[in-house]
């Protein structure tokens, strides 16, 4: 479980982790995702206060303080081969959240910026 709390302590969101319904949707199909706590390579808050959790295989997770989903799963990184549709991400490094979301380094040093965009940023 994934605990966000307030200064104060104060149990603010209790997150489950893994997902019971965890799962990854690639066009028609729907992938069930197997992973533990130990998967979790980074967590941290971007400065919208969106908690970004990044898994080992690359896959990011994304919640607000009340613990709901900000946007669905997705891999920040595909695997060499383009395997996207079987749910696939590559093996990363390292991975860093910022205030304006995640940068990640695989283990074939390619590198990918995610930002986390809204209604009040430039389009």
């Amino acid at each position: 479980t994934i605990r966000i709390m307030n200064n104060s302590g104060k149990l603010m969101a209790a997150i489950p982790f893994p997902p019971k319904d965890f799962s990854l949707f690639t066009g028609t199909q729907q992938i069930q995702i197997h992973r533990s706590p130990g998967d979790i390579i980074a967590i941290g808050f971007t400065s919208r206060c969106v908690l970004v959790v990044v898994l080992r295989d690359s896959l990011v997770l994304s919640y607000d303080l009340l613990g709901k989903r900000v946007l669905p799963p997705f891999f920040a990184l595909i695997d060499r081969n383009g395997e996207r549709n079987l749910g696939k991400g590559m093996d990363l490094l390292e991975a860093r959240i910022f205030e304006g979301g995640v940068a990640v380094l695989g283990v074939d040093m390619s590198s990918a910026v995610v930002e986390f965009l809204d209604e009040h940023d430039d389009p």
